[in-house]
């Protein structure tokens, strides 16, 4: 288990949060788990692409009830009317959610049937998300402009674009669509092949730039 260790490193290098992210119902589980037993730890809940391409659309509104309730226990803000807000915040926002037509099957029937599972429930997540003024972490790959027309259509203007792998074009598209917008980029900067990706990091304000390991 290097979570300890981890944890500890953080700390030394005067780290104050990080937060783990959610792919699954169960990974989304275990990453409040963590936030219960770290200080330093909070948590974001959500269906990654690559698992929502797997599941038959009828699942959404059970497991879109399961998040619900995982928001209204462990969120950090007043989420309902007349409700005072939470004083543990491990709960801080909504993802990863997104599209990847990266790891799409082979088999072009299946590969169109996992799209249109992707896109169902990345608006079913964002619905929740805004009903709950919920920061939502962005997954994308392969996909930038249908990442952009359905974030526009989604209303969604919290949000982090995670594990940045675009260019400097994407990026100003991103701001445009909300100025609340964040981009997080990981060691993919220092690899031999993405100078787009180091470019778009000297023109982003500082401001407005995250850093993860996506580990």
């Amino acid at each position: 288990n290097h979570i300890p260790e981890a944890i500890e490193h953080l700390k030394i290098e005067n780290f104050s949060h990080t937060i783990q992210i959610g792919t699954s119902l169960e990974t989304s589980r275990k990453c409040i788990e963590l936030t219960r037993i770290y200080d330093m730890v909070r948590a974001t809940v959500g269906i990654h692409p690559c698992e929502a391409q797997d599941i038959d659309v009828a699942e959404i509104p059970a497991q879109i009830e399961a998040l619900e309730k995982m928001i209204l226990e462990f969120g950090n803000e007043s989420w309902t009317n007349n409700q005072k807000p939470k004083t543990n915040n491990y709960l801080v926002g909504l993802g990863e959610i997104g599209f990847d037509h990266y790891h799409l099957s082979k088999d072009n029937t299946e590969a169109e049937l996992q799209k249109t599972r992707q896109w169902e429930w990345f608006h079913a997540q964002a619905k929740l998300a805004l009903k709950y003024n919920l920061p939502v972490v962005i997954h994308t790959r392969n996909c930038s402009q249908l990442t952009l027309e359905e974030l526009k259509k989604s209303w969604l203007k919290r949000f982090v674009i995670h594990c940045f792998s675009e260019n400097n074009e994407f990026a100003e598209s991103i701001f445009q669509l909300s100025d609340e917008a964040k981009i997080s980029f990981t060691g993919i900067l220092t690899y031999q092949k993405s100078e787009a990706v180091r470019l778009t990091a000297q023109m982003v304000p500082l401001g407005k730039i995250m850093i993860e390991t996506d580990a």
